[in-house]
């Protein structure tokens, strides 16, 4: 879920994890990098930054740095 500039949410495909973020699969076009978003997966949730984004044939595979969990 993200609010810049409206709210949205977008699912997506958890590739990797690490103590300090994460990499997901995802088909939006509105995830670049510098936006905070809120994440959510199974019993984890928090924000995070998106440092980087790669589009290859229709897919986005973004990195994320966590801000905050809980």
């Amino acid at each position: 879920m993200f609010e810049d500039p409206l709210p949205d949410a977008v699912e997506a495909e958890l590739i990797e994890t690490s103590i300090r973020g994460f990499r997901a699969s995802h088909s939006s076009k509105t995830i670049v990098p510098g936006l905070e978003v809120e994440y959510e997966q199974a019993d984890i949730s928090g924000r995070a930054r998106v440092i980087w984004s790669h589009v290859s044939e229709g897919t986005t595979i973004s990195g994320f740095l966590i801000l905050t969990a809980g």
